[in-house]
């Protein structure tokens, strides 16, 4: 029985340092804020908005990749410097010619850390 309790005890261990190890391996991400126009099929109108986003490429996976407009287009876009992949900057969608494939995660949800893990993960 002794034997039983000691086996519990360490595994309730193992998975408690191995949860922690997760959540501590979540890397920093930073937010970007931009004011743009919106530059994907929406409904919203064609007026300055201002928006903040977590700095991450669903569609690469890159963190602290999203940078404002290098194109230099009238909207203001955001653009992943590591796959190229171009988004409104208002709406979040990815601005694919056939479709959007990935949204943009929007910084005003307030995650916290573990569900903000989650949603990058998804």
């Amino acid at each position: 029985m002794k034997t039983n309790y000691k086996r519990f005890f360490i595994g309730t261990a193992l998975i408690l340092i191995l949860s922690l190890i997760g959540v501590a391996m979540v890397p920093a991400i930073s937010t970007v804020t931009v004011t743009a126009k919106p530059s994907a099929d929406t409904n919203l109108p064609y007026e300055n908005f201002t928006k903040t986003w977590y700095n991450f490429c669903p569609l690469c996976g890159a963190y602290n990749s999203l940078t404002v407009n290098p194109k230099g287009t009238f909207e203001v876009e955001l653009t992943c410097s590591y796959c190229g992949a171009d988004y409104c900057a208002v709406s979040g969608k990815d601005k694919n010619g056939y479709g959007s494939r990935e949204n943009l995660i929007p910084a005003e949800n307030n995650y916290s850390k573990n569900n903000l893990f989650m949603e990058l993960m998804m």
